[in-house]
């Protein structure tokens, strides 16, 4: 198998409530829709599965050893994007509704991180290459933009703002990894290569672009190209902005615990303990996390709807693999 360099760990944040079992299950949000999408793993085989309220709306045959990294809806559609597994090789993927709309040719290792729809069109982020990956964004499955053919790149995450095409990731070159940012298929701006670094999540709000990574392992939250703050002994690979403020998920080691945070412009607005957080969405006032807790007695992760520090509800049997870039909320 092909080896394609990732460079730091990407270490899961985390999410607890203190509310009885009985009370944290088969509860919904009656004013939303809340989307999530992950894999389940059984006998080391990814089934791709998307949850609505709680309960599953589609999934793939666990044969066909689908991932699924990011879910986005618009409209009465939802799209998903990961990759297919066939023996040593990734396929990139993207569904709609459940069913495949796209897929690469398989002749080369590819994976879809990251999706987003405008209009009618739909984006795709990831990498694809042989012997290194490349970091590339499709448009309605076809290449739009490739990464510099001289290093190892992937874009983690896409966000399209007034026709604009953003995208965040890492290149490594001349022993050197960089957080990069994209715009339109050019560099917008990158760390200086001083440290390793890379970008896992973007967001762009009134014409700011908001990137989170890790620079010599600490999280950091950049600001147009600029470190707005950093967030020591903790990893963070969420951020979403609302207005004037800047949210962010991640996992702290506090008194030998994993602790997990959601910060809001730097400052903890939760902190909970023993459950991993992957993923942030805010509407309105309102903060959700998507994440999982792993159970002692059965030996496995259940899925979790997490809103303004309290559980919403929980997915019972499910062995769950979650990526971040898995919940999607919309207003009913």
């Amino acid at each position: 198998m092909k080896t394609f360099l990732i460079p730091l760990a990407i270490i899961l944040i985390t999410l607890v409530s203190c509310q009885k079992e009985d009370d944290r299950k088969n509860r919904t949000d009656d004013n939303r829709t809340i989307y999530l999408a992950g894999t389940e793993i059984f006998d080391y085989r990814g089934m791709a599965i998307v949850w609505k309220n709680g309960e599953v709306l589609y999934q793939t045959k666990k044969a066909d050893n689908n991932h699924i990294h990011s879910i986005y809806v618009a409209g009465n559609d939802v799209y998903t994007a990961g990759y297919e597994k066939q023996g040593s090789l990734f396929i990139a993927k993207v569904w709609k509704n459940g069913e495949v709309l796209y897929q690469t040719d398989g002749t080369i290792f590819s994976e879809a991180r990251a999706i987003y729809v405008s209009g009618t069109d739909v984006y795709t982020a990831g990498y694809e290459g042989k012997d290194i990956g490349k970091a590339i964004v499709w448009k309605n499955g076809k290449v739009l933009y490739r990464g510099d053919w001289r290093g190892n790149s992937q874009a983690w995450s896409i966000c399209v703002y007034n026709n604009d095409i953003y995208t965040a990731g890492f290149e490594y070159l001349n022993s050197k990894c960089k957080a990069m940012v994209w715009k339109n298929g050019s560099v917008m701006y990158q760390t200086d290569g001083t440290e390793q670094a890379s970008a896992y999540s973007i967001y762009v709000s009134n014409n700011d672009v908001y990137t989170v990574g890790e620079e010599e392992s600490i999280s950091t939250i950049w600001k147009n190209g600029e470190v707005l703050y950093r967030l020591t002994d903790t990893s963070a690979e969420s951020i979403v902005v609302s207005g004037n403020d800047v949210y962010t998920a991640g996992t702290t080691f506090k008194d030998n615990k994993k602790v997990s945070h959601i910060w809001k412009n730097g400052t903890i607005l939760y902190e909970k303990e023993n459950v991993n957080s992957l993923s942030v969405f805010v509407v309105g006032n309102d903060v959700y996390a998507a994440g999982y807790k792993y159970d002692e007695d059965s030996k496995r992760n259940i899925p979790i709807i997490w809103k303004n520090g309290e559980v919403l509800y929980l997915i019972e049997n499910s062995y769950f693999n979650l990526s971040t870039g898995n919940i999607f909320v919309v207003n009913n």
